[in-house]
């Protein structure tokens, strides 16, 4: 038998597809729950309405963007420039892994994002500029001389413009940078 989480999380991929392809608008619980193939006081044992499902749906993607941050911050293994190249590949991948996360981030450059979706956004911009700074901290705290200051820096500011800016840049067809200019900020 499964687990009331576990089918609560069932549904809400069910719905983060049908949100993704519809949008909150188009999308009924009846389809939610056809795609499920449960019936639809079903989805209302988990959730109050369609718009809780759709709020729960951004929350959980957004804790899984999160845990994938934490994960690249946490690699004690691998040097800090691959660190780096590995978040900004995750941040290049995000409009296609995190599709719901990226409407809603354009949605909220244009002022169209509801309060709830703009609490959301902020909640957990604030959770992943945490990572970042933490990460940053420990760097500053390694930098032993002046040079390896000033990379410790370029490496820093690139981090935080990628994180802030990338809904933005990527609206306005501006390209985040690749591993040459990588490369290059670390030299």
């Amino acid at each position: 038998m499964r687990t009331k989480s576990k089918k609560k999380l069932e549904i809400i991929k069910a719905a983060e597809k049908r949100f993704i392809r519809h949008g909150l608008r188009k999308t009924t619980l009846d389809e939610v729950a056809r795609d499920m193939r449960i019936g639809k006081s079903t989805l209302y044992h988990y959730f109050d309405s369609k718009e809780d499902l759709y709020y729960q749906t951004l929350d959980n993607q957004f804790s899984e963007y999160i845990v994938e941050v934490k994960s690249i911050f946490s690699e004690e293994q691998i040097q800090h420039a691959e660190i780096l190249k590995k978040y900004i590949a995750l941040r290049k991948s995000f409009p296609q892994s995190y599709k719901l996360l990226n409407h809603l981030i354009l949605m909220s450059i244009n002022d169209k994002a509801t309060q709830v979706e703009n609490e959301l956004l902020s909640k957990y911009h604030k959770a992943e500029i945490k990572i970042i700074e933490d990460f940053m901290k420990m760097l500053f705290t390694q930098a032993g001389n002046e040079e390896l200051k000033k990379k410790t820096a370029r490496f820093s500011f690139l981090l935080y413009a990628t994180t802030v800016l990338n809904g933005f840049l990527s609206k306005i067809g501006v390209e985040l940078p690749d591993e040459h200019d990588i490369n290059l900020l670390l030299v």
